[in-house]
């Protein structure tokens, strides 16, 4: 019970922070939304600051989840695709994490201040890619290079897509999540072609 109203306390603060940027987080109107006492709220969280730390934790640890199903792939281009995938994936099925994490400045949600925990777990995700990356060289199918800089190339594309379509100025793709995962999905591997060997 506990941690179903710490995860609710984590959903609605998300929401707020939103729709109203930090200045419309505050723990009262937290309290009101979940429906419990401000006194109650500061059992879960110390303050504002450490409920924004588990709002961005959270949406890291599930957006790592879904880049880990790429390691399912057999190879190291399959693997790099299906990280892919799962990036897509996770904007897509969780767009209000997404939309913090990477659609919000990093003073804004106070990146600067986050506890060497948090930001373990977000550099975790960028080392998956980083890694897939590495492994695609090896592989030979990925032309040679500091793997850190490919990833962020890649990272950049992929984002690049996905906040477009998040903010609607997709065109005739705005909202329509399947036809924009198979605009996404061609795109991607035009876009890893062009960095072969």
């Amino acid at each position: 019970m506990a941690s179903e109203t710490r995860d609710r306390i984590v959903e609605e603060a998300r929401d707020l922070y939103l729709t109203g940027g930090l200045s419309a987080l505050s723990m009262r109107k937290v309290a009101e939304r979940v429906g419990v006492s401000a006194t109650a709220l500061y059992r879960h969280f110390d303050d504002k600051e450490a409920l924004l730390v588990a709002v961005v934790q959270a949406g890291f640890e599930r957006f790592t989840s879904y880049l880990l199903r790429g390691l399912a792939g057999k190879t190291p281009p399959e693997r790099l695709a299906r990280t892919g995938e799962g990036y897509l994936r996770f904007a897509l099925e969780h767009s209000s994490y997404y939309r913090i994490m990477f659609m919000t400045s990093r003073e804004d949600f106070g990146f600067d201040q986050l506890p060497e925990a948090s930001r373990q777990i977000l550099a975790r995700s960028f080392q998956l890619l980083v890694d897939r990356v590495r492994e695609c060289q090896d592989a030979g199918t990925l032309r040679a290079g500091e793997p850190e800089e490919i990833a962020v190339l890649i990272w950049a594309f992929v984002h690049g897509l996905v906040s477009l379509y998040l903010a609607g100025h997709m065109g005739p793709l705005d909202g329509k999540p399947t036809a924009f995962a198979r605009f996404y999905a061609t795109a991607h591997v035009e876009f890893l072609a062009g960095l072969a060997p």
